[in-house]
């Protein structure tokens, strides 16, 4: 490989062994009759990465991290791939039930079920005053 090409490689594109990235990821979200649907697309993390969980504030969570493994006996020249975090936070509406949310991971796809509660309605009883 010519000078020119590793002082390129080195200085303006390949990033170190300490580039650390946080990003968002993109969603989708639909409603349906029962729950609303959110679709993520998380490429590369795998479902062990990956952490859904809702917060005392009633936030959703969800976080990955994707390293890019180096393939064995083969040293990088020129690498645009490198560790990323991804991360998320969605405000939960009380109309979700928390307790049934339910999450699923496909071909770099991750499925949010956020299901709806049931409405409640009930009589109130007056109470005589005295």
């Amino acid at each position: 490989m010519t000078q020119e090409v590793k002082e390129l490689t080195q200085e303006k594109i390949a990033p170190k062994e300490s580039d650390h990235r946080v990003v968002q990821f993109p969603v989708d979200i639909y409603t349906g009759k029962d729950a609303y649907h959110l679709e993520a697309s998380i490429p590369g993390a795998t479902q062990e990465s990956i952490d859904v969980t809702i917060n005392h504030e009633n936030h959703l969570v969800i976080q990955a991290s994707v390293k890019n493994e180096e393939t064995p006996g083969l040293k990088p020249v020129y690498k645009e791939f490198a560790k990323y975090d991804y991360k998320r936070t969605f405000h939960i509406d009380e109309k979700i039930n928390t307790g049934q949310i339910e999450a699923g991971y496909k071909d770099g796809i991750l499925n949010v079920t956020l299901p709806l509660t049931e409405p409640v309605t009930r009589k109130i009883e007056i109470k005589t005053e005295s």
